[in-house]
């Protein structure tokens, strides 16, 4: 039987190759977004097979926790069109901020303030965003994504326990470097964990993956929607047999 890391690098390969069979409309925000999305999902995959591959194994949360923020986008996007509203909320409210820093003379910000005219960028960022808010369509904190799409029980337990990863968090840092031997303990670099103690985000990780491309395949009308199901048999093979 395949590992659970076999079959995800065989999800990864078969999902980027059937993208190529993707047809759509490249004047519609809803067609763009979501192919963008799901190319994204792709992509992070690639490189959690990646860190895998040569144990670098500490960089598999935080790669999963930006896997499962574009899943939920995703899924948002999938559910309702208008939602592309929400997130170009989201863009004009993420570069007011930048802007408003780069008025403010922040040096690692000289280049925008040096390149644009701030205060023209800010009035016109400023006025799209009040249309959008007009409209009910304002920015939405990380938990009201995953409550939107009916995900708040993996926003309380999974996502929560990634976010540790991408913080000095007391909890990954004795993951990450305590190493404990004889009743004491040894700070060490690359500890890593031993891939098969991943086996169940590597599962999650090929359910988002093959469920993003059959949801898209399926909404394109893509010719080779039957070959991103029988990737999804291929998990849940796996998963009968390792229960």
């Amino acid at each position: 039987m395949l590992s659970i890391f076999d079959i995800l690098k065989t999800c990864h390969d078969k999902t980027m190759d059937a993208s190529k069979a993707l047809r759509f409309d490249k004047s519609h925000p809803w067609h763009i977004n979501l192919v963008a999305l799901h190319c994204s999902i792709i992509e992070l995959v690639g490189c959690m097979v990646t860190l895998l591959n040569v144990n670098c194994n500490s960089g598999v949360p935080s790669i999963f926790r930006t896997l499962l923020e574009t899943y939920v986008e995703f899924k948002n996007l999938l559910d309702d069109r208008c939602y592309v509203y929400h997130m170009e909320a989201s863009y004009r409210d993420q570069w007011l901020k930048l802007l408003r820093e780069a008025k403010k003379g922040n040096p690692h910000l000289s280049e925008i303030a040096n390149a644009l005219n701030l205060d023209e960028k800010i009035q016109m960022n400023e006025e799209m965003l009040n249309k959008l808010k007009i409209k009910k369509y304002s920015p939405m904190t990380v938990y009201e994504r995953f409550l939107r799409c009916g995900m708040e029980v993996e926003y309380r337990s999974l996502y929560n326990m990634l976010c540790n990863h991408d913080h000095p968090n007391i909890r990954a840092l004795i993951e990450r470097h305590i190493e404990m031997s004889d009743g004491d303990f040894s700070v060490v670099l690359y500890k890593g964990q031993p891939t098969d103690e991943y086996e169940s985000d590597i599962h999650y990780t090929c359910c988002l993956l093959n469920d993003s491309a059959i949801r898209l395949h399926k909404t394109l009308n893509s010719p080779v929607l039957s070959q991103i199901e029988e990737l999804n048999e291929l998990v849940k093979n796996w998963a009968k047999v390792s229960s």
